[in-house]
This record gives structure tokens, sequence and C-alpha cells, in this order.
């Protein structure tokens, strides 16, 4: 009978460290509670049939073989929950873009032919967030601008390379052609072809999404977000375990498109946990105070690529 206890204090001593290791923020204290609940209740079943001092109970070798093989069969499990899903992403980004372009003429006047190439040449897929493709027409080479500029000049155009949540496989490429319309301009005013390529994705193992969140925030919330219904998505974020999601609070992402079309227009996303706030003092999605884009190994890759126009 006491061995029988001190396996089951064993059980229950191991699996609430296990789930108190996960322990990080944003947390649900309701689920910490319980696994620290469940620490000491262990510890305490254990304590009340030790046989160490008891002059009734000899403690027999067979019966700690007994204890020590249901702890340490446990600990695979622990080792595998920890390393597989709690550890940030260490890994470098092995997603690579590159652009080419091409002159072609058509019924409805001179078009540039873009292509886009994203090559994973690493052995873990990539979960495309979000994507964009930003032309101008220049009258000279400039340099780089940050995004926030390219997204108000009236030269450039915005749109959607990817659906949001575009697997990207292990060991894959894919090309995706743009036709691009020449503004009507003379050729001498426009010269160069600007593209900007933005892709932010995370690793397929570390990032699950799951189904789309209807009523993820009150009409008092949205409010501050200054966005049409349309606009704004929020998708929850799928935990990797049972013991990560009784410690930690539901997590999503929330995304915004703002532009004519659904596929065109400036994209943003945001990590947030349950409770946190929809949007910032500009009115776009505010990322959370917690380093939730670490977890899911989030990586930015921009390209910037230019070329000279052909005449028409």
């Amino acid at each position: 009978m006491r061995a029988g206890c001190l396996v089951a204090g064993g059980i229950s001593i191991a699996v609430g460290v296990s789930v108190l290791l996960t322990f990080r923020q944003p947390t649900d204290y309701a689920g910490v509670t319980l696994a620290a609940l469940t620490t000491l209740a262990g510890g305490a079943l254990v304590w009340r049939v030790r046989p160490w001092g008891t002059a009734s109970f000899e403690f027999h070798p067979r019966h700690g073989a007994v204890v020590a093989s249901a702890i340490l069969a446990l600990l695979p499990v622990i080792q595998f929950w920890h390393v597989s899903s709690y550890v940030p992403s260490r890994t470098a980004s092995t997603v690579g873009v590159e652009v080419s372009s091409d002159a072609a003429t058509s019924t409805s006047g001179v078009e540039d032919a873009l292509t886009v190439t994203i090559v994973n040449s690493g052995n873990i897929g990539a979960l495309v967030i979000s994507s964009e493709l930003i032309v101008c027409y220049r009258s000279a080479v400039v340099g780089s601008s940050f995004p926030e500029e390219l997204y108000v000049d009236p030269d450039c155009t915005t749109e959607q390379i990817l659906d949001n949540f575009t697997e990207i496989d292990a060991r894959s490429t894919w090309r995706i052609q743009k036709a691009v319309d020449r503004p009507e301009i003379p050729p001498a005013d426009f010269r160069v072809l600007e593209a900007v390529v933005l892709l932010w994705y995370g690793r397929q193992d570390r990032l699950k999404v799951g189904d789309e969140i209807e009523d993820f925030a009150t009409e008092a919330e949205l409010a501050q977000c200054n966005l049409d219904d349309d606009e704004i998505r929020a998708y929850q974020v799928v935990d990797d375990s049972r013991a990560q999601g009784l410690t930690q609070k539901p997590r999503r992402i929330v995304t915004v498109r703002q532009g004519p079309q659904g596929d065109q227009g400036d994209a943003y996303f945001a990590f947030q946990a349950q409770g946190e706030d929809v949007c910032n003092e500009y009115g776009l999605p505010l990322n959370s105070k917690y380093p939730l884009q670490e977890q899911v190994g989030l990586t930015n890759v921009r390209l910037n690529y230019s070329a000279w126009l052909t005449e028409r």
C-alpha cells in the first residue's frame, strides 16, 4: 500500500513540476495554481507515507525500484514537452526571395511582368503570416525607404503575394508572377522600376493557426482600431501541448489589410494574448508586451529590387 502511495505521490510531483516548467508570460494563473497544488499534494502524500524513520515498515529495495521506475518513466515525456514545445526557436532563417522583371506589350499598353521566387532551403517548413509586394516607378534610382514611407508614396502600389497562413514546405520553391501596369507617363519621366518584397513567416513546427475567432473583442475595443469590420480578422494560435494550454493564456493573431481590394493594400498583423488591447494609439494591431513572436520563430525577410525600364 505504501509503495503504491509513494508511486502516486511521485507521479503527482513529476507531472506538477513538468507543468510548472512551462510557466511563462502571459500566464493562466488558474492552471499554474492547479499544477502547484498537484505538486504540493504529491509531496504531502510522499511525506505522509515515508518509510524512513518508521519502525512498522521496512522499505525494501524492490519498493524503491518501483517508485524510481515510475518517476523515471515520465522524464522522457517531460523532456519532449520542454524541448519541442516551449523553448524559443534558435534556427536561422532559411527562406530566401528573388525578383526578376520583364516588359510585355498588350492591347491595353505596356505591362511589367514581375516574378517573385521564394525558396525554402531548410528542413523546416515556414508558415507565411503576411506578405507584400510594393512596386514603384521612379525617374532615377533612389535609396532604400521604410515601408511606411512607400505606403503613402503616390508612385507606389502595394499588393499581397501569398495568402495569409500559406504553408511553404521544407526544400520547396514557389514562383509567383505579377503583372503591373505602367503609369500613363512618358518614358523620360519614369525610367526605373523599383520593387520591394516583404515576407513575415514563422516556423511551421512552432506556429499552428486555428479557426477564425468571430467575437474576439468588444465594440469598445474595436472602436480604438479605427478599422472597418471587413479589414480586421483574428485567428486562434493553437497550443503545442496540454501543459502549455494549462499555463498560458490563449493567444491570437490579429491581421489587417487596408486597401481598395482584398489582395491589395498595406498589411499589418500582431500576436496578442487574450485580454490585451487589440490596437495601439495609431489604430493598428498592437503586439503583445510578451515575446510571443520569439516563441514561434517569427522572421522578416525584405528584398529591394530595381531595373531600368525598356522603351514602350
